[in-house]
């Protein structure tokens, strides 16, 4: 009995020490997609339309790893089609097709990752509803899919693109985020930008009305995050005010009312100590600068983290944490990470999409997987890694929470070479034209927490 006790002892450490911890997520509708630490990809939940990219249409219960590569650097969820980018550069797509959002000129769905065009150049990925908005290296943007409501961005109204194409030539593009037919950005100079469309005011224009092309919805210069979903924009200031305009029904903005919407922006409470901010469905999740996670909106399904199924309309803190890192929602769902990569979901769990192995929804958060605890190496690259290290054209960096951060390059000789404003948790930058040799990368975050590594050019 001895013996078979410490073999059994011993497998479970052998797992439990091979197992990794999260560095990404993503989230739409019912199914989620994510990134581990070594670089995998993984997806769970809703799998009617191949959005999971395991070669079938089976719903999984819990995360499944798709294929084996470990050179995933940057995945992001639609309704029913997933993206993903790799280190190299390379764009991949699969799920539901029906409107061409995968890029490969024709409407036949994918069971399993297909690589975007030729070409190791893009950088950035979101998607909506039957479309998908992608940036490159140069910093332009480029879109496919659904344009019934001009959600791609050019004005060809009523007509879908099959393939990838070019919105405008602008290349100061800072974030983006694809809510479910339109899309908002910020530009370098923290100015807002949106297209698609704007019904319940969601293109904070104060009316139903969308636009046909990127265009400035507000005069402030100082946005440093947006966020959007199926009804909803939210934003986020420098000086770390949150905002929120549209649907508004059972609370979901915590103005503190319940009306149906809000055609105008308008202040989330009175705080200035907001890290992120999330727009969920019909629900919001928010991380402040302490790390603690506070939800309000609609609870039906649990989804706001607090025990109950309750609506609030104001924000209110979630369980009692203070290390919060990032926050994803899909439709009355929520995942979150933790300071160690532990990931952690509540809400609706109809199509297993929490990935606990049930069914069942919750309505705290709940551990999916094993807790992760930061070795000694994993502490020191924690804030900013280098997913790559010799690079060759394409750096990338990966943050381990999102928000805005300043990041400057420098020669072994000290010189500054090239600085750059981000948002989110994942950048990726041009150093073709750099000589081999060694530099620094320094990233300056919201928290005045400063982060610099070697990074070593081919």
């Amino acid at each position: 009995m001895k013996k078979l006790f410490l073999i059994i002892t011993v497998v479970f450490i052998s797992l439990n020490s091979s197992a990794q911890c999260w560095k990404s997520i993503a989230t739409r509708a019912f199914h989620s997609v994510g990134i581990q630490d070594d670089g995998s990809l993984w997806a769970w939940g809703l799998n009617s339309d191949g959005q999971l990219g395991d070669g079938t249409t089976d719903n999984r219960l819990i995360p499944k790893r798709i294929g084996t590569d470990n050179d995933w650097a940057y995945v992001a969820a639609g309704t029913n089609a997933t993206y993903a980018i790799k280190q190299n550069g390379t764009l991949w797509a699969w799920g539901s097709n029906s409107e061409g959002q995968l890029s490969d000129g024709t409407t036949t769905s994918r069971l399993l990752p297909y690589q975007v065009l030729p070409g190791t150049t893009w950088s950035r990925v979101s998607a909506g509803d039957s479309f998908m908005v992608a940036q490159k290296s140069d910093g332009t943007l480029w879109s496919c899919g659904d344009n019934f409501l001009n959600q791609l961005g050019h004005p060809v109204l009523g007509t879908s693109n099959c393939t990838l194409n070019l919105i405008n030539t602008d290349t100061d593009w800072m974030d983006f985020n694809c809510g479910n037919r339109h899309t908002v950005l910020i530009k370098t100079n923290h100015t807002i930008w949106g297209f698609g469309d704007g019904v319940l005011g969601k293109l904070a224009t104060g009316s139903n009305n969308g636009y046909d092309t990127p265009t400035q919805l507000l005069t402030e210069n100082n946005w440093a995050q947006i966020t959007a979903d199926v009804w909803t924009t939210h934003f986020r200031k420098t000086d770390g005010s949150i905002y929120a305009v549209g649907q508004n029904q059972s609370g979901a903005l915590g103005f503190g009312t319940n009306y149906l919407y809000n055609l105008t922006v308008q202040q989330i409470g009175t705080d200035t100590d907001w890290r992120s901010i999330e727009a969920c469905t019909a629900h919001t999740i928010a991380i402040k600068n302490n790390g603690t996670l506070w939800s309000c909106g609609i609870n039906t399904s649990g989804e706001l983290g607090n025990g109950t199924t309750t609506n609030t309309n104001v924000l209110a803190q979630v369980g009692t944490a203070v290390n919060w890192t990032k926050a994803r929602c899909g439709w009355y769902y929520t995942l979150t990470l933790d300071s160690n990569g532990t990931l952690w979901a509540w809400g609706d769990n109809t199509y297993g999409q929490l990935g606990d192995g049930t069914t069942t929804n919750r309505l705290v958060p709940t551990q999916i997987g094993y807790i992760c605890t930061l070795s000694v190496p994993q502490f020191e690259k924690a804030g900013m890694q280098l997913l790559t290290n010799p690079v060759e054209d394409i750096a990338q960096l990966s943050f381990d929470r999102d928000g805005q951060k300043k990041i400057e390059i420098f020669n072994s000789l000290g010189a500054l070479l090239d600085t750059k404003t981000v948002s989110g948790d994942f950048i990726s930058f041009d150093v073709s034209g750099y000589a081999t040799g060694v530099y620094f990368v320094k990233c300056t975050m919201e928290n005045n927490i400063i982060k610099t590594l070697k990074m070593v050019k081919k």
